[in-house]
């Protein structure tokens, strides 16, 4: 059996629908992807901002200087029991699990448990030792050392810096890491279960699509083909066919329910009368009498 190839030529060059199909489809998916796991960044930081204005909330009628004085200490143990709760026994972030996904290995398999401690001590661990020895910097003027130290310090979190931007600009391209921790321990977040991409593009595409009008045209479709017009009384709602409550008539003279008619309104632009077709505008609307 011959399998016939579809190929289309632009300047003189051969592509074929195939690959075009799929390297469109891979980049629809690099970018939903890449904006879900945006998504899951923001939701851990309004998560942890959450965590850390309850606490201070709980605190505050301790002596006056503690929070101030064990700011660090207590971010440190917030972090801890975040991760602990999420990293380390579900291999995703809170964030992760409110969109459904999770880490991944870069073969796509779970990460191991040497990779969720590396990603607590460079998450919990590592802010709170840059902080910390941040305060340290006004000691260090005398000590040669501890000067040393800090400018080394203030060095590497100044390539830290350029690394992350550049590992942005990656991440646009490709959607696969994020930051330059996932890069560094080779993890990256991933749908937990094959149907969360199609779940999560219905949900963005379904809230676009007026429901009610669609559903309405059909029926009226439907409705039109298996009975005629003129089995609907005057006397009675074009819509639903029922003796009118609370009637109110259009310009065209067709009767219908208040409700019938005003949820129409609400849910499409234009309303059209199911028995002439006239587009029915509000201010032609009469308050009617039996």
């Amino acid at each position: 059996m011959v399998q016939k190839l579809h190929f289309i030529e632009v300047k003189g060059k051969a592509f074929s629908l195939t690959s075009i199909d799929w390297r469109i489809s891979s980049i629809v998916d690099c970018l939903e992807t890449g904006l879900v796991k945006l998504d899951s960044s923001e939701l851990d930081i309004e998560l942890l901002n959450l965590f850390k204005s309850q606490l201070i909330e709980a605190i505050k009628y301790f002596q006056a200087g503690l929070l101030t004085k064990y700011e660090p200490e207590l971010l440190l143990a917030l972090r801890y029991l975040v991760w602990k709760n999420s990293v380390l026994s579900n291999g995703a972030t809170l964030g992760q699990q409110m969109l459904n996904i999770a880490y991944r290995h870069k073969d796509n398999s779970e990460i191991n448990r040497i990779q969720r401690i590396l990603f607590g001590i460079l998450t919990v661990f590592l802010p709170w030792l840059k902080e910390r020895l941040s305060q340290f910097s006004d000691y260090a003027r005398n000590n040669y050392l501890l000067r040393q130290v800090v400018r080394g310090i203030a060095l590497l979190d100044n390539i830290l810096t350029i690394g992350s931007l550049a590992n942005f600009f990656s991440f646009l391209q490709t959607g696969r890491y994020k930051n330059l921790l996932e890069r560094i321990l080779s993890i990256h977040p991933e749908y937990s279960n094959p149907q969360s991409l199609r779940q999560e593009f219905l949900a963005f595409v379904l809230p676009l699509v007026n429901i009610y009008q669609t559903k309405m045209f059909f029926k009226q479709l439907l409705w039109s083909e298996l009975s005629p017009k003129s089995s609907i009384k005057s006397t009675d709602c074009a819509f639903c066919g029922e003796i009118p409550c609370n009637i109110y008539q259009a310009s065209c003279g067709h009767r219908f329910c208040y409700y019938c008619i005003k949820s129409r309104m609400l849910a499409s632009v234009t309303v059209n009368c199911p028995s002439c077709g006239r587009v029915i505008r509000d201010h032609e609307l009469a308050f009617a009498r039996d």
